[in-house]
């Protein structure tokens, strides 16, 4: 009897446990190649593969980039190196040094600049293509070998090599939500998960987040940091009911804020000032997963 009694004490306290595991956690993924279809004068499809391969010194946003691209129908591969920053300026090389000076960003004693205008202009290529950001106006990308210059239409939806997500995963039942939080919340990265509160009704959480003000480290804001929270709520069918952003320091938006104590041991509070010297007030409710704004 005393071990029957034992065995149903184990399966009450491991049901227990396992209702007790987080209701969500932050997933961060990290891609750093792409694959681009295209043409050549609309006559000569091409394949272009690219990866990420060293950031610029002086901006988060502009890397080189190496990879190769093919015609389809022959399928043989033909070295590229490059620049990304928001385009793509890629070349064919018959010299390595000039395929090096890029990849490695061979700058020195230059401003961003002077090294950008002149990698994106750099002569002595063997072939050279040029993609421009923006799909709707393809007319602007071309390839392009000694004198002859041809139009190069793409096909995809993105030409960014490098792309970093945030996603909440909910794990509910036999089924996954996700939810991309650097797309609801834009402009905002580096969450961390601080609270989470679940009914049969809803599903709450509030995330901290603290990144840099710019991508870049010229000007006032360019060692600044934008730091904050937000709060997100869910129907009991996982759709977004509510979300919440607030700052707590900022660069860009002239904001500060003070911690101050709360009223209860679960709970965070904050005066925050804006560049009006307007004040708010800023309560994090850890336990219930909640920010409430008091102006």
């Amino acid at each position: 009897m005393l071990n029957r009694w034992l065995l149903v004490f184990l399966v009450l306290l491991w049901g227990g446990q396992s209702f007790s595991q987080e209701i969500g956690c932050i997933e961060a993924v990290e891609t750093n190649e792409i694959i681009l279809k295209g043409s050549i004068s609309n006559k000569y499809p091409v394949t272009i593969y690219l990866k990420k391969f060293e950031y610029s010194p002086d901006h988060l946003g502009v890397y080189s980039v190496k990879g190769w691209y093919y015609y389809d129908k022959i399928k043989e591969k033909i070295p590229l190196v490059g620049i990304y920053d928001g385009d793509l300026t890629l070349y064919i090389f018959d010299e390595q040094a000039k395929a090096d000076s890029i990849l490695n960003f061979d700058v020195s004693n230059q401003t961003i600049d002077e090294y950008m205008e002149h990698f994106k202009e750099i002569l002595g290529f063997r072939e050279k293509f040029f993609i421009h950001s923006s799909q709707s106006d393809t007319s602007e990308s071309y390839w392009q070998n000694g004198k002859r210059r041809s139009t190069f239409y793409y096909f995809a939806n993105t030409i960014v090599p490098h792309q970093e997500y945030e996603f909440l995963k909910i794990a509910h039942e036999n089924d996954v939500y996700w939810q991309d939080l650097r797309k609801l919340f834009e402009g905002t990265s580096n969450f961390t998960l601080e609270a989470a509160y679940a009914t049969e009704d809803y599903t709450q959480f509030v995330f901290s987040f603290e990144h840099s003000s710019l991508e870049h480290f010229y000007g006032i804001c360019g060692g600044g940091i934008e730091k904050g929270y937000c709060s997100l709520k869910l129907n009991k069918d996982f759709e977004i009911e509510e979300q919440v952003q607030v700052l707590t320091e900022s660069c860009l938006e002239s904001v500060s804020s003070e911690e101050v104590n709360g009223n209860a041991p679960n709970q965070k509070v904050f005066t925050i000032s804006d560049r009006n010297e307007n004040k708010s007030t800023l309560t994090v409710n850890i336990a219930m997963a909640s920010l409430l704004v008091a102006k």
